[in-house]
């Protein structure tokens, strides 16, 4: 699912960086994987690098889709070809999920659902890392008088993205209070933000834990 990411920028996330429903052994699997091949739920390391595209992180467990479902890149490198929308592990098995310009190719829908199966599947103190484009920095640029058409429409597609193939939309917008919203209505706490901004576009990173004893829908 990670369609783009330069040298700078994979080195800028290592630095930063009740299930849902019930699965089974067959179902937790790509349908295009290779026969044989482990499943989620046997191979599930500390820490998972989810949509991880052609950057491969030492030391987490690389999950994509399988490389006919990409359009843009060859050469992915990854331990898992999984639907990370379906990915799930034993609830409190990881110490640390992390996914960088992913989370904005999800609807909300799908969105809250990830969130509340990735909480479940941290351990205590466990940590989720996610990098998106900052909507409420964007959109300032996209209407600047004093901006060039270009630099609008590099801020424009970096909120919407191209279009140009099914991966290719971004299907929702993050921002800072939208985070603190839904990760706190979520159970997360000791949210902090970081900003970059990267070539005329802006983004927000924000690191949430997952604290003992605390519940859904409790901050």
């Amino acid at each position: 699912m990670l369609q783009e990411v330069s040298g700078d920028r994979a080195k800028g996330f290592q630095m930063i960086h009740r299930r849902l429903f019930r699965r089974s052994h067959e179902s937790n699997q790509h349908p295009d994987a290779t026969p044989g091949e482990r499943t989620e739920k046997e191979s599930c390391g500390q820490r998972l690098h989810l949509g991880c595209g052609e950057v491969y992180l030492p030391g987490y467990l690389n999950i994509d889709l399988p490389p006919q479902h990409q359009t843009v890149m060859r050469k992915i490198k990854v331990d898992i070809y999984a639907d990370i929308s379906r990915f799930y592990c034993a609830t409190n098995s990881i110490e640390e999920i992390g996914l960088h310009h992913v989370f904005e190719h999800f609807d909300r829908p799908t969105a809250l659902q990830v969130l509340i199966s990735w909480y479940l599947m941290l351990k205590d103190m466990g940590r989720l890392v996610i990098e998106t484009p900052d909507f409420e920095k964007c959109v300032p640029r996209m209407f600047a008088k004093e901006g060039s058409l270009r630099e609008q429409m590099v801020a424009a597609r970096h909120i919407f993205r191209s279009h140009e193939a099914p991966w290719a939309i971004h299907r929702e917008c993050w921002y800072r209070a939208e985070f603190k919203q839904y990760l706190g209505a979520l159970g997360f706490s000791d949210l902090s933000f970081d900003y970059s901004e990267w070539h005329g576009t802006f983004n927000i990173s924000v690191i949430a834990l997952k604290r003992p004893h605390s519940k859904l829908g409790v901050n």
